[in-house]
């Protein structure tokens, strides 16, 4: 078994990659089971708990329904994690025996270089794919996202564009450290030619794709998705403008 980890900020089409990359039978991201976190707090003797920087909803799922296996004594925390990863793809209904990619996309914790690290040493082959999003689109996204599920103010755009920055440098500071294969794609490009993108990550993890498997990733993004958001390219503070030259937004 392979692994594949997402990396990145939330709110920058994470969702809607793994369900498109999901469609080819030897893969399956999960959609936000906490697994490195968990393993990583396993590993390292740390309460079992969701990650600071993130919510809560993925890590309660998977305790509701594999604490058992979770908190299961093992000797071998890569082949545990394994397990753990299985026993959720066959939940999901997928056939395990046909997988040869597994994952998680959980972008912040696995863009923290604690946790890149330690999945690097958990599992040498590992790769990671690196989505990204215009920042404005972002803060925007988020802002909507807290006032639906919070039914309150969000926090200041000062504080949601540090937010994004805090993870695009994590995730330059992972690419420095030549640890893993790390591959960047865009969320704008994602949008407008879902099936080159998918391709793009399936092709990363040495994976066909077929004309038809294309044509039903085609048909699954919408690509009006990011419309509703208009950022102003002037409102990022410098620091967060620079990098998000670097993947062509700006």
């Amino acid at each position: 078994m392979k692994h594949v980890f997402f990396m990145g900020n939330k709110r920058s089409g994470t969702s809607i990659l793994s369900r498109v990359i999901n469609l080819h039978p030897s893969v399956f991201v999960f959609p936000e089971a906490d697994v490195a976190w968990i393993l990583y707090c396993l590993a390292n003797g740390k309460e079992l708990g969701p990650y600071p920087l993130d919510g809560f909803t993925g890590f309660r799922r998977t305790m509701a329904s594999h604490e058992a296996l979770v908190r299961q004594p093992f000797t071998n925390i890569a082949g545990h994690g394994d397990a753990l990863m299985l026993a959720l793809a066959a939940a999901r209904g997928r056939d395990t025996a046909k997988l040869e990619w597994i994952g998680d996309k959980k972008p912040v914790q696995q863009t923290d270089p604690a946790i890149f690290n330690f999945l690097c040493d958990l599992y040498p082959e590992a790769r990671f794919v690196h989505i990204v999003r215009h920042p404005g689109n972002f803060v925007r996204s988020l802002e909507k996202r807290y006032a639906v599920k919070n039914k309150g103010a969000p926090p200041g755009r000062d504080i949601l564009y540090d937010l994004w920055l805090k993870a695009e440098r994590w995730v330059i500071e992972d690419k420095a450290s030549k640890r893993a294969p790390i591959l960047s794609v865009t969320y704008p490009d994602l949008l407008s030619d879902p099936a080159a993108t998918a391709t793009r990550v399936l092709t990363f993890l040495g994976l066909d794709v077929s004309e038809s498997l294309a044509a039903r990733i085609k048909a699954a993004v919408d690509p009006g998705r990011d419309a509703p958001y208009e950022p102003s390219d002037a409102e990022a503070p410098a620091a967060v403008q620079e990098i998000a030259r670097l993947y062509g937004l700006m």
